[in-house]
């Protein structure tokens, strides 16, 4: 990805970036990897500025979203869930066990039930 930027007075640009897993060249404005992702949303917060007395300057966030590299696949490990509960059954009994399991995507993701 390039951040791009127009200086008012056609002088060279120079483009900073907050601490994260991004970084970006301070000349050219080319953002790369700077460490490690994980699945989810982040911000980082890229600046530029320009050479005119007083500088100009100017910030905007950087929105990423890190999506698996292999599609995740969430199934119950039996597909098929037949229960025979007698109707004199009390209320907090345990009538079944549900199980789950997540594949794909290289990361670890949890199951909610």
């Amino acid at each position: 990805t390039v951040v791009t930027a127009t200086g008012q007075n056609g002088g060279p640009l120079r483009y900073g970036i907050e601490t994260g897993v991004l970084a970006i060249d301070s000349q050219t404005g080319v953002v790369t990897l700077a460490g490690n992702l994980t699945l989810g949303n982040f911000t980082q917060v890229v600046m530029v500025s320009d050479t005119s007395q007083p500088p100009l300057s100017s910030r905007a966030n950087l929105s990423v979203i890190v999506l698996p590299a292999m599609p995740l696949v969430l199934q119950f490990v039996s597909p098929v869930l037949n229960l025979t509960v007698p109707n004199n059954t009390t209320a907090g009994t345990v009538v079944a066990v549900l199980q789950a399991s997540v594949t794909g995507g290289g990361g670890s993701v949890g199951v909610q039930y």
